[in-house]
């Protein structure tokens, strides 16, 4: 009895994890003199309640974040963070309950003066 209330609980407790697949979107190279861009997401992709980037070609400040839901209020998200080429930026949790994305604006800065990709990665709730 134990045993199985033991492994119920394991499972409970894995459900957020296991929730939905990570998909990786199409990278979209961010300019070397610019200063923002916009990630194109969509509704098709459903709810999101994790995002994570990577990185390539260039090093990039992430000064900020802003998630534009398909219904509501934009979401600022603050990450200052500098990525190399091939780093991530690491899991990204969305506050709040998950939420269908139209786009995601990006602030950010190129230090090495070349053009970088950026490949998005969401969860899907």
């Amino acid at each position: 009895m134990k045993t199985a209330f033991a492994l119920l609980a394991c499972l409970v407790l894995a459900a957020p994890a296991l929730a939905g697949p990570w998909v990786a979107l199409e990278p979209v190279t961010l300019s070397a003199s610019g200063a923002g861009a916009s990630l194109p997401i969509g509704e098709k992709m459903g709810k999101i309640d994790n995002l994570r980037f990577q990185i390539d070609g260039a090093t990039v400040q992430l000064n900020g974040l802003v998630l534009v839901p398909v219904k509501g209020d934009p979401i600022p998200l603050k990450i200052p963070v500098q990525l190399k080429s091939g780093e991530s930026s690491g899991l990204i949790n969305i506050p709040g309950p998950a939420v269908a994305i139209d786009k995601l604006n990006l602030d950010y800065r190129i230090t090495d003066g070349r053009p970088a990709a950026i490949t998005l990665r969401v969860k899907q709730d």
